[in-house]
């Protein structure tokens, strides 16, 4: 009689309104499991996302650098044609101008660095203006 009654419990359990822990923990791993995939995705969007806008910005300081490196490259061509030569203030600030947008884009990346894809836009976009102003103010200090 025993072995029957513990049939019947056997069949209620499984057929039962309640479900096990067992169940239950499964299903929220499961869920934790989806959860943790679109937080991971999303993460991998903004840091691709980062690096495209770090990249672009770079093409950005790359121009300001080509630009420093044709005005060393002109000024020493010009002063070969004149019979001279470029004097130490004119190499500190043609360095400088080389120098500086280097500098200021990876000051800017580090500044930016575990911030998200908006913030790396500002903190590079800032650093860009500040090589555009120093820039115009070394042209004019060269006489430009």
């Amino acid at each position: 009689m025993t072995g029957s009654s513990e049939a019947d419990d056997d069949k209620g359990a499984e057929a039962g309104a309640v479900p096990s822990a067992s169940a239950e923990s499964a299903v929220e791993a499961t869920d934790r499991e989806a959860r943790i995939g679109k937080v991971v995705e999303r993460t991998r969007r903004a840091r691709r996302l980062t690096i495209g806008i770090a990249l672009a910005a770079g093409v950005l300081y790359a121009w300001d650098l080509v630009e420093a490196v044709g005005n060393l490259v002109v000024l020493l061509q010009y002063a070969a044609l004149v019979g001279g030569s470029l004097n130490s203030f004119a190499w500190l600030v043609l360095g400088t101008a080389i120098a500086l947008p280097v500098v200021v884009y990876a000051g800017a990346l580090v500044l930016a660095r575990g911030r998200g894809p908006l913030r790396t836009a500002v903190v590079l976009a800032a650093g860009l203006g500040v090589v555009a102003c120093l820039s115009l103010i070394i042209e004019r200090l060269l006489g430009g």
